[in-house]
């Protein structure tokens, strides 16, 4: 009976250690999946952010998200058209996305331009940190330059 207790007892301390650890890691992929991989959605979370940022009034948002379910769609067209030509798809994108990015900068007047700018600096800039950040802990990001000197 003894040894009965004993094994039950190191299974049920093996599957709570099990749990411990396996709780941070669905929570990490729950968080993840919050943050939509739905095209259409991020787009109008960036606009949303960008209304905040330099203050679209409706009729602008109204605009602005027709134009990111615009660029989603002809995005996905272009995806399908270029097939397995990565580089006609690269070229593709970027053209559609400076389309999107001119459109949305007649939307607005000379003091929300302005502001657009600036939100933008400060979005690249945050990402510059976070890849610098990345790169410092040692996770993925951009390669070092291989003229980098080595620490020792």
């Amino acid at each position: 009976m003894k040894h009965l207790n004993f094994v039950s007892g190191k299974l049920i301390l093996s599957i709570l250690i099990v749990c411990l650890f396996a709780a941070p890691t669905m929570a990490q992929t729950q968080t993840r999946s919050d943050k939509s991989h739905d095209p259409a959605l991020r787009g109008h979370e960036r606009v949303d952010e960008i209304s905040e940022a330099v203050g679209l009034n409706a009729d602008q948002k109204a605009k602005a998200y027709a134009l990111e379910d615009k660029f989603g769609q002809d995005v996905r067209k272009l995806k399908m058209d270029s097939g397995d030509d990565m580089e006609a798809f690269k070229t593709g994108r970027k053209k559609l996305g400076q389309e999107k990015e001119d459109s949305f900068k007649a939307l607005l007047s000379k003091e929300q331009l302005a502001k657009y700018e600036n939100y933008k600096t400060m979005k690249q800039t945050e990402a510059e940190q976070q890849r610098s950040n990345s790169e410092r802990k040692g996770k993925p990001g951009k390669p070092m330059p291989s003229n980098a000197k080595e620490s020792k």
